[in-house]
C-alpha cells in the first residue's frame, strides 16, 4: 500500500499529514503529486469534488515554494469564497511545519484593504476568487511576474458560473514560463480551449472517465406532480431517518422557502444561498460541519467549498439546466470511500434532462417509487426500535423515579404499555401518514396532465399584451421563453391564449427573473407588456384554446405576424 512518504514529500509536510491523521493518499493524489514534485510540466488533473484534490495539488505547491523569497510564487484561483477559505484552511495545516508560508486568501465580500495589508507582508501563496484576484491585479496590489505556479481549482465551475473573461484576463497577465495546473471534475469545450490557449502540452490524469460520476453513487430518479415536490422531500426523510443530506434547489429564493418548511415541519435544517453574509454562512456551514443539522437546503454556488465526507443523500428539488451541475451537485456524497445517494425529484417534463445526464455520467438512473405511508411509518418503527436498543440504560439515574412510575402503570400489562409508549412516539409520523396518498406519477407525458391541472401554487401568472391576433400559439411562446437567456428551462403551467392577450403560468420560484425577462422582451418588434397576477380568473380556468377557421392553413404555423414568418426561422 502507498504512503505519504512513498511520493517524495519532505519531512515538514509528512509531519504535518501525521499530525493531521492523513495516512494513505487517494488516487488523485497518488497520482498527481510524484507528476508535480518532479517535472516542470503543465498538468490536467480529472476528479470529482471529494477526492482529495487539495492536497493533490497543494503539497507539492508547498514544497516547491522558496521560503525566502517574500514574493508571490503560487496562486490558486478557485470560484467561491468558502472554498477560498477551505483551501487555505487546509494549506495551513498541511504547512504547519514549515518555517515561513503562510497562504492569504483574497475574495469578494470581505475588506480589500485588510488583504491588501496581508500581500503587503510577503505572501508566497494567494488563494482567490477570480474577481476578487483581477480586482488586486488591476490596482497592482498582486504582483504575479514572480509567479512560479497557477493553479485552476475546480475550473468548470468558475466558467459556468460567467468567470471566464476574469480568467483570460489572469491567465493572459501572469508570468508566461510558470507552471499550470487545472483541476477540473468535467472537461467542457471550454476547459478545452484554455489548455490550448494558456497551457503547454500538459500531462494528463483522471480518477474517473471523463465527466463521470463517482462508482460509489447510486443515482435515483423519482417523478412527482410540481405540487408534491416538497411532499416527496418529507417521504424521503421520513422514510431515512439517520439521512445526512444536501437538498439543492435553483434559487435563493426557492431555497430559503424550502429551508423554511422543512424548519416550520420539525427537521434539523437551515438555508445556504448568497443573501445571507458571511457570518451567516459560516454559522450554517459549521452547524451542518457539526452535524447539528441534518438537513442542508442550498443552491449550487453557495454549496461550492463545502467539505463534509458523511453526507449520505443528496436531493435535487430541481433538476438543474446543464448536466454538469448535477455531477457537481451528486459529488457531495459517496466521498472518501463512502456510499452515497442521489435522488431526483422529477417532473414527467424532465426525460430529457434525466437522459442528458445518462450520457454524461454513464449511468442509468433507477427508477424509484416515492415510498408509501405505510412504508414510512415501518421505516420510523424501525428506527425507534433500533435506537431502544443501541441506547444505554439510565437505571440509576431514575433510581428514585422508579416508585412512582412502577406505581403508575402497574395495571398495565407488558404488551399494553408497549403499544402506548410506541404510540406515543410514532404518533406524530401516523398523524401524517396513516391516510397518505399516493404521489407518485409515471414519467411517460400525458399532454394532459400537466396543464390542465396544474393551478398548484407551485406557479406565478403572467398576463401578457399578446394574443391570437398576433399570430402567437403555445409552440412559439415556449420557444420563445426558451431563448431567453435568464429563465430558459423554466418550469411551464398552464398557457391560456385569448383574442388579445395570454395567460401563462411559470415557477413561482423564478417570478421575479421572469418578470424582468418579459419587460425586455419585444415581438417582432412589438412591445409586450406584462402584468403578474395573483390568481387565474375563473374565464381563464375554463378557457379551451380553440383554433379559429382558416388559421392552421394560414401558410405560417411557425407563428409570428403575417407576412413576417419566412424571416422568423433565421431569429436566434
Amino acid at each position: 500500500m502507498t504512503t505519504f512518504s512513498d511520493l517524495g514529500l519532505r519531512p515538514e509536510l509528512l509531519s504535518a499529514l501525521n499530525k493531521i491523521g492523513f495516512e494513505t493518499p487517494t488516487p488523485i493524489q497518488e497520482e498527481a503529486i510524484p507528476k508535480l514534485l518532479n517535472g516542470d510540466r503543465d498538468l490536467i488533473g480529472l476528479a470529482q469534488t471529494g477526492t482529495g484534490k487539495t492536497a493533490a495539488f497543494g503539497l507539492p505547491l508547498l514544497q516547491h515554494v522558496e521560503e525566502d523569497f517574500y514574493h508571490v510564487q503560487s496562486l490558486i484561483l478557485c470560484p467561491t469564497r468558502e472554498l477560498c477559505l477551505q483551501i487555505t484552511s487546509d494549506l495551513e495545516k498541511f504547512s504547519a511545519d514549515l518555517r515561513s508560508v503562510k497562504p492569504v486568501a483574497v475574495y469578494g465580500g470581505a475588506s480589500i484593504g485588510v488583504q491588501i495589508k496581508a500581500l503587503q507582508k510577503g505572501a508566497q501563496v494567494v488563494v482567490g476568487t477570480p474577481g476578487r484576484v483581477l480586482d488586486l491585479v488591476t490596482r497592482r496590489k498582486l504582483d504575479l511576474s514572480n509567479l512560479e505556479v497557477l493553479v485552476l481549482d475546480e475550473a468548470d465551475e468558475m466558467l459556468n458560473m460567467g468567470f471566464k473573461d476574469d480568467l483570460d484576463a489572469i491567465l493572459s497577465t501572469a508570468r508566461e514560463d510558470r507552471r499550470t495546473w487545472l483541476f477540473s471534475a468535467t472537461i467542457s469545450p471550454e476547459i478545452s480551449r484554455i489548455a490550448r490557449q494558456y497551457m503547454h502540452e500538459p500531462d494528463e490524469i483522471a480518477t474517473a472517465a471523463k465527466n463521470s460520476s463517482s462508482a460509489n453513487i447510486t443515482h435515483q430518479a423519482c417523478t412527482v406532480n410540481a405540487r408534491d415536490k416538497y411532499a416527496a422531500i418529507r417521504r424521503i426523510l421520513d422514510a431515512h431517518p439517520d439521512i445526512f443530506g444536501i437538498v439543492f434547489c435553483r434559487t435563493k429564493a426557492e431555497t430559503q422557502d424550502v429551508a423554511d418548511k422543512l424548519i416550520r415541519d420539525g427537521y434539523n435544517s437551515d438555508a445556504l444561498h448568497g443573501d445571507l453574509n458571511q457570518n451567516q454562512r459560516d454559522v450554517v456551514m459549521r452547524r451542518y460541519r457539526e452535524k447539528s443539522l441534518q438537513v442542508l437546503v442550498a443552491t449550487d454556488v453557495a454549496a461550492r467549498g463545502l467539505d463534509v465526507k458523511e453526507v449520505t443523500h443528496v436531493i435535487h428539488y430541481q433538476l438543474p439546466d446543464d448536466p454538469e451541475v448535477y455531477v457537481h451537485r451528486s459529488g457531495r456524497t459517496g466521498r472518501a470511500g463512502k456510499t452515497g445517494v442521489s435522488i431526483a425529484i422529477a417532473h414527467h417534463r424532465d426525460g430529457r434532462k434525466l437522459k442528458s445526464i445518462e450520457r454524461l455520467i454513464g449511468k442509468d438512473f433507477e427508477h424509484i417509487e416515492l415510498p408509501s405511508g405505510s412504508e414510512v411509518l415501518t421505516a420510523r418503527a424501525k428506527f425507534w426500535v433500533d435506537e431502544i436498543m443501541n441506547s444505554e440504560s439510565n437505571e440509576e439515574s431514575l433510581e428514585h423515579l422508579w416508585p412512582i412510575i412502577d406505581e403508575g402503570l402497574k395495571d398495565l400489562d407488558k404488551t399494553e404499555l408497549l403499544h402506548r409508549v410506541a404510540g406515543m412516539a410514532l404518533q406524530e409520523y401516523i398523524n401524517e401518514y396513516k391516510s397518505a396518498q399516493n404521489i407518485n406519477m409515471t414519467m411517460k407525458r400525458d399532454r394532459h396532465s400537466d396543464r390542465e391541472s396544474s393551478g398548484s401554487g407551485e406557479f406565478a401568472i403572467f398576463k401578457l399584451s399578446l394574443g391570437a391576433r398576433d399570430r402567437i400559439n403555445k409552440g412559439t411562446l415556449m420557444k420563445e421563453i426558451n431563448r431567453m437567456r435568464a429563465i430558459k428551462g423554466i418550469e411551464i403551467g398552464k398557457i391560456r391564449i385569448h383574442e388579445d392577450h395570454t395567460i401563462i403560468e411559470l415557477d413561482k420560484y423564478r417570478s421575479s427573473e421572469a418578470f424582468k425577462a418579459f419587460k425586455r422582451w419585444s415581438y417582432f418588434g412589438k412591445k409586450v407588456f406584462v402584468d403578474q397576477m395573483d390568481e387565474m380568473t375563473t374565464a381563464d380556468r375554463s378557457f379551451q384554446n380553440k383554433p379559429k377557421g382558416g388559421q392552421r392553413g394560414a401558410g405560417h404555423r411557425g407563428g409570428g405576424p403575417k407576412g413576417q414568418h419566412r424571416g422568423r426561422k433565421n431569429r436566434r
